[in-house]
């Protein structure tokens, strides 16, 4: 047969097989899961975000995110820079280097660089400090806790930061202050060190992180080859922060694949869910701290710039099955028939609230969420077993339930829950 009858042959079989749409996984001896599809990608919103970094390792690993092929377009407006301390004033470039690395110093470049990108037209909405704790910060962070914006920078009513420094051109002056610092400076926090926030993508810990080395070596058990700092190089046989989280971090150092930049994105939510966790864990620590997150190891709140990052700005509430969660907007309880593979929802609302769930809106409201080692895969639900709920009712009660109905899934899963949300918050209610 000749080349080109080949091809023509080839082209019609190709056109005999059924579509495929994009986001159903293709397993032949599983047809149930023709229903597990892929989180849709975000439209492009474009943030303008400055996020200033302690070291290389943060640098790395948000520079990675705003480059994942599948969230890029969205994160065009954010800009990574990492500020390292130095005391030589012959190399000091004040774009890259702070004369310290306090809590303090960033707090005022962030105030400095937001008023610089006034002055050039194109302003920064929110400014993140990615900062770890030691042991020297815990009068400062007090500080910044302070209602007053001008604690951190005055006593008395005088300026007093940097006036100490030997070198009078380094020194701040009071006239750049901003008493507004507080509406746009944010902090992503970690005990003791990022590496904290690095660990949660692999698993839930609450054990306290003792030294650098300890940390990296918690990391390194899921991911070996992980290494502080920026690795540029695709000879080099490291992982840094960003590339450690793919599936195979060794062979994809220069090309990020699609399911490469997926199961990034899947390991950093469970990251936020874990950091959620790991804060609810550490409640009755803080509690002894006279209430105070800082100085608790370990701790993160990293998660919160990723909400901003990635959109996902809602709360998350962890829970188990069959325990009610209280709301100010209401309580939920949900109920498993692990036969029939079906949840039952109890709703008890707030009287000034509204609630709808029926087979059309029920896949955005309710679904479940099968983990493994390195993917998130979304599993929608197949309708309602129950008539639609709508609260109040034609009566005004705002109390009900509804049954939803899912595919049995029998997939191999680390972990399985069952994600509700409504009014802005997520309840992750835990099956496995």
């Amino acid at each position: 047969m000749s080349k080109k009858g080949s091809h023509n042959r080839r082209e019609k079989e190709r056109n005999l097989r059924p579509p495929q749409t994009r986001n159903a996984i293709s397993l032949a001896d599983r047809p149930e899961t023709e229903r597990i599809v892929r989180q849709e990608r975000k439209s492009p919103i474009r943030k303008r975000l400055l996020i200033l970094c302690e070291g290389e390792t943060e640098q790395a690993y948000f520079e990675g995110i705003t480059n994942n092929p599948l969230v890029k377009n969205m994160l065009t407006g954010v800009n990574v820079q990492v500020l390292a301390p130095t005391h030589n004033a012959e190399l000091f470039d004040p774009e890259r280097h702070l004369t310290d690395n306090s809590l303090q110093g960033l707090v005022w470049e962030a105030i400095q660089r937001k008023k610089a990108a006034q002055r050039a037209g194109n302003p920064y909405d929110d400014i993140w400090i990615v900062i770890d704790a030691d042991d020297s910060r815990g009068h400062i962070f007090r500080k910044y806790a302070d209602n007053s914006p001008e604690a951190l920078f005055f006593e008395n009513g005088e300026f007093v930061y940097g006036q100490g420094r030997p070198d009078a051109s380094q020194r701040p002056n009071k006239q750049n202050f901003d008493a507004n610092w507080k509406q746009y400076v944010k902090m992503a926090y970690s005990c003791r060190s990022f590496e904290v926030w690095l660990l949660l993508h692999f698993e839930q810990n609450s054990t306290p992180h003792l030294s650098e080395d300890d940390s990296k070596a918690k990391i390194r058990i899921h991911s070996p080859a992980f290494e502080k700092g920026i690795i540029n190089s695709v000879r080099d046989s490291r992982a840094n922060a960003y590339e450690m989280l793919k599936p195979a971090p060794l062979f994809n150092l220069k090309y990020e694949t699609e399911a490469d930049a997926q199961a990034v994105l899947d390991k950093i939510e469970t990251a936020c869910e874990n950091a959620v966790w790991l804060r609810n864990h550490q409640t009755a620590a803080v509690n002894d701290n006279e209430g105070l997150f800082w100085g608790v190891n370990p701790y993160t709140s990293v998660d919160k710039l990723i909400s901003v990052l990635l959109d996902k700005n809602e709360i998350i509430i962890l829970s188990e099955l069959n325990l009610r969660v209280s709301l100010e907007e209401g309580r939920f309880e949900v109920q498993f028939d692990e036969n029939l593979y079906q949840f039952t929802l109890l709703v008890e609302i707030s009287p000034s609230q509204r609630f709808l769930l029926n087979s059309f809106n029920a896949p955005d409201q309710i679904w479940i969420q099968i983990k493994t080692d390195h993917r998130i895969e979304k599993v929608i639900p197949t309708g309602l077993a129950s008539p639609t709920l709508s609260l109040p009712d034609f009566i005004g009660g705002t109390t009900g339930e509804v049954t939803v109905q899912f595919p049995v899934l029998r997939l191999r899963q680390n972990s399985l829950s069952l994600h509700f949300k409504y009014a802005g918050k997520r309840i992750i209610f835990k099956i496995l």
